[in-house]
């Protein structure tokens, strides 16, 4: 085999394909793992992923995601699922893998609007690095439960906490949460998950005063480790155009376009 071959084989094992079904596929067990919660309930028509939420509960939000309709139904399939959510907030995922391909227009034609634009990025753990100059002061640690990096002070904080305590205690255990404390403040964390056989990062946040000291490179680096200390190969997620630049250091790389569609009125 020609050098050049060789190191094209190891640099990457994954088409960008593959990839793109790794980050669905994870995105899919993440959304069904809210059955776990009391006042969720997911329900899997066969062409689309929904999530619906008691009234009166803050978080998850109403989903609908991972569409597969035909061009011939998606219209009709798009008003169906709209109406069943007429009194609730919803948001609508559209991924790499969504069909039909214009399906953003359908969701227009019945009042949602896309609201944000992520990028998916993954990365292949055998191209990542394994360590991470931590910041003076910071100590990244595992966490069987998360805590909370603001005071549970509000009805909706108090509502996310609970639930985010309820889906770490499920078994068996799919998700691992990280804290980066600060002389024993907790000021960052992020959510590894694993599903699908691919390790999900969600949610990684640093509070605003200790941002562009690396913490979340830090946690984001940990996690990482720790997915492949499991044995997996990929990790994915979604990116805003704030994190983008630091997960590309740490090797991730831009496989898609996610948008996020809504309907009702937005906090």
């Amino acid at each position: 085999m020609p050098a050049e071959a060789t190191t094209q084989e190891v640099r990457s094992r994954f088409s960008d394909a593959e990839l793109c079904h790794a980050l669905e596929s994870n995105q899919i067990e993440w959304v069904r793992h809210k059955a776990a919660l009391p006042w969720a309930k997911v329900q899997d028509d066969g062409d689309v992923l929904r999530v619906f939420v008691d009234p009166g509960r803050g978080w998850p939000r109403n989903l609908v995601g991972h569409a597969r309709f035909s061009s011939e139904s998606a219209h009709q399939r798009v008003g169906e699922i709209v109406a069943a959510h007429l009194e609730h907030k919803v948001s609508w995922l559209l991924g790499p893998l969504t069909t039909p391909a214009d399906l953003g227009q359908h969701l227009r034609a019945h009042g949602l609007r896309c609201t944000a634009r992520h990028v998916g990025m993954a990365c292949e753990l055998h191209m990542c690095p394994q360590t991470s100059p931590c910041p003076d002061k910071i100590v990244i640690q595992l966490l069987d439960e998360p805590l909370s990096l603001v005071p549970l002070n509000t009805k909706l904080r108090q509502l996310r906490h609970q639930a985010h305590l309820l889906l770490a205690r499920t078994e068996p255990k799919q998700i691992w949460n990280f804290v980066a404390n600060c002389n024993g403040r907790p000021v960052g964390e992020t959510t590894l998950f694993i599903g699908a056989g691919v390790a999900g990062i969600y949610d990684v946040t640093v509070l605003e005063e200790f941002r562009r000291r690396g913490i979340g490179t830090a946690l984001l680096v940990a996690s990482l480790n720790h997915a492949r200390e499991l044995g997996l190969a990929i990790a994915i997620l979604g990116a805003t155009s704030m994190g983008q630049g630091m997960y590309a250091r740490v090797g991730f790389r831009k496989i898609c376009q996610l948008s996020f569609w809504r309907r009702g009125k937005l906090r």
